[in-house]
């Protein structure tokens, strides 16, 4: 999967990528809004992301709406665009 950074992001800086799967991207990022490094995990709505993957990601995203709990980390945000779909979790 290749790197990948929408434009609709770019508030967050100082972007490391430290992992990608078959279900997108996963950066370290520092929000300014909250001034502490957090999570955001991506996937790109394109014709290369098939029907099934974009289903199961935005899947995830209601999952962690619905999780409260100290041992799961916390979901701070979410985007869903038509280029892509996106969360951002705390960093641990």
């Amino acid at each position: 999967m290749r790197s990948f950074w929408p434009d609709e992001l770019s508030q967050f800086t100082q972007r490391s990528l430290l992992g990608a799967g078959q279900y997108g991207l996963v950066y370290r990022i520092f929000n300014p809004g909250l001034n502490r490094p957090t999570v955001i995990k991506i996937i790109e709505a394109n014709q290369d992301a098939d029907e099934r993957s974009l289903k199961r990601f935005k899947k995830e995203i209601q999952s962690l709406q619905k999780i409260e709990s100290p041992y799961v980390v916390k979901l701070l945000n979410f985007w869903i665009k038509s280029a892509f779909v996106a969360f951002e979790m705390e960093y641990i």
